[in-house]
């Protein structure tokens, strides 16, 4: 990383006299600002006009009005617009665009002395050094994050004034990430309101009596840890990073610390914090197209959050985005036949569909099979009490307490182990076939020097019946896992739906799930492209579906 010189030091008095001298007195404030941070971004070309400037050789032109600064002057007067009119005070007023830009150059050259943004010269006429790039760190704004509502918004009160009630010797100073800029010492206020004791926070609010917190779409800040928060700038490139590159959260943490690891200013972030800010920022958006705050318990871990967020955000697995939408590549216009497959004097090539002159939409229909885990018990699909190495979620944890954990067995099981003593083969064995020497690196790859343990049967994923449901467990030393999570998307890739299949992906799963998305005729897509159409166009006949529900409009 280059040098960089401090921001001009030079008194405000000896600035001020020269706006006042050069420029109108109409001149805004944003103008003079705006000339002043256009010289110290542009550094090197400063540099290139002062050696143009300084003759050090018979065949140069030490010119102040030279190439450089009079493109320069074009830039300043391209950005400034209309403004520019009012660098120029009324007796001086140029006339013509070449006029502009030679009295701007002289302007913008003394300008350039007086920042001391020129080069330095020794005795001798010799360059001793340049002008550096400009740090901003003297003059960086000192950030405060605080409720973003002005009084009490609070449906039973008056918009009253808010108390700030952080005492100062409690006020927490924590790194605020805006953008790529860091701040360091930034104090974190709480405003409260005395008529209902509404306590507003920065990105929620609570009243104590409750004991919720009512997450709001207005925030401008999150929290990302005990001494961190983020403006939702930083929190909107996580979820795109995620979603456009597919990244996962300890991938973008280890982008964002290596960008940043030249940047003296800048901290190191962690993964869990990365997390936290895909989560608050996804609820977020969410959320603000239900147009609804959540509210939720206090003290929930980020587990939890999610949890009850989908519990009211979620909509067992509809979007509602999705759901809605409409394209020129998911919807296109009917057809009375259809290539090679209908007959030209067909009113509808497709059986069930009448003649219509409205776009037909279609939905693909396809599964994923990624193995979530869940309660090993039977019928079961809780999440884990302990999702590393459990087997059962709280309730059937707590059931089984220290039995064997055999199908048939009703023994206490030997400290230390899942099984009885009759058992402790069959657990020495699972132990075996289940220890880190017996997987590899990659899904189905077993090289010779590893041991393989007897794998389950395969289960196919086109079968005809719907009897492909796994074997009943034999034990529950380990946890279960869904067979496929199941998607219904549009044709540009839009997701509308999805869920998770337990035992298989058979016709009459598949069939209950797109009921549950389309339940009346209005909403049903035209066609459904899945790759086991047979089966369920089959299944579909055999339990009266296709003709109860999907023969007049799919």
């Amino acid at each position: 990383m280059s040098k960089m010189q401090d921001f001009p030091n030079l008194p405000f008095s000896v600035f001020a006299h020269f706006v006042e001298n050069n420029f109108s007195s109409h001149v805004s404030l944003a103008t003079v600002l705006t000339v002043l941070f256009l010289m110290t971004e542009n550094t090197d070309l400063l540099n290139l006009h002062a050696r143009q400037k300084h003759k050090e050789f018979e065949d140069e032109q030490g010119r102040v009005s030279n190439s450089w600064i009079r493109a320069f002057a074009r830039a300043v007067m391209h950005h400034l617009q209309d403004s520019t009119s009012t660098l120029f005070q009324s007796q001086n007023r140029p006339t013509t665009e070449a006029q502009h830009v030679d009295y701007l150059s002289y302007m913008l050259d003394d300008l350039a002395t007086i920042l001391k943004l020129t080069p330095h010269y020794n005795d001798r006429n010799e360059l001793r050094f340049k002008v550096q790039p400009v740090s901003y760190k003297s003059i960086q704004a000192a950030a405060v994050v605080c409720p973003h509502a002005m009084y009490c918004c609070n449906g039973d009160c008056y918009p009253r004034s808010l108390q700030q009630i952080t005492n100062i010797q409690d006020i927490p100073l924590v790194a605020l990430i805006k953008g790529n800029t860091v701040y360091h010492d930034v104090p974190v206020l709480t405003g409260k309101c005395t008529a209902c004791n509404t306590i507003y926070h920065a990105d929620h609010e609570h009243t104590p009596a409750i004991h919720q917190k009512r997450y709001l779409n207005s925030a401008c800040y999150l929290k990302a840890g005990h001494a961190l928060w983020t403006d939702c700038e930083f929190s909107r490139t996580i979820l795109s990073g995620v979603y456009n590159f597919h990244a996962s959260a300890s991938a973008y943490t280890q982008f964002w610390n290596d960008s940043n690891s030249n940047n003296t200013n800048s901290i190191q972030i962690t993964c869990r914090q990365v997390w936290q800010l895909f989560v608050q920022e996804s609820i977020w958006a969410v959320a603000t197209a239900h147009n609804r705050d959540l509210k939720m318990p206090n003290n929930l871990d980020i587990k939890g959050v999610v949890k009850e967020a989908f519990a009211q955000l979620g909509n067992n697995g509809v979007v509602d985005i999705g759901i809605h939408h409409e394209c020129s590549e998911c919807s296109h216009p009917y057809k009375s036949s259809a290539g090679n497959v209908g007959q030209h004097n067909d009113p509808a090539s497709v059986a069930g569909l009448d003649e219509t002159n409205s776009d037909i939409p279609m939905v693909v229909v396809d599964g994923i099979v990624m193995g979530p885990t869940h309660c090993a018990y039977d019928n079961c699909t809780e999440e884990l009490q302990n999702a590393h190495g459990g087997a059962f979620c709280i309730q059937h944890e707590t059931a089984y307490g220290n039995v064997c954990r055999m199908q048939t067995c009703g023994n206490q099981r030997v400290a230390g182990t899942l099984a009885c003593a009759t058992h402790q083969g069959v657990w020495k064995k699972y132990k075996q076939d289940h220890n880190h020497a017996a997987y590899s690196g990659w899904i189905d790859e077993n090289l010779p020097w590893q041991q393989r343990g007897p794998q389950p049967a395969a289960r196919a994923h086109d079968n005809n019946e719907d009897d492909d449901d796994p074997p009943p467990h034999a034990h529950f030393f380990g946890s279960s896992k869904f067979y496929c999570v199941e998607t219904v998307c549009a044709p540009c890739r839009v997701v509308i739906a999805w869920t998770k299949f337990d035992k298989s992906e058979s016709p009459t799963c598949i069939l209950n799930f797109l009921q549950s998305i389309f339940p009346t005729a209005e909403s049903r897509p035209g066609y459904v492209c899945i790759d086991k159409a047979c089966q369920v166009l089959r299944t579909a006949i055999a339990n009266g579906t296709w003709r109860t529900i999907w023969k007049d409009t799919t």
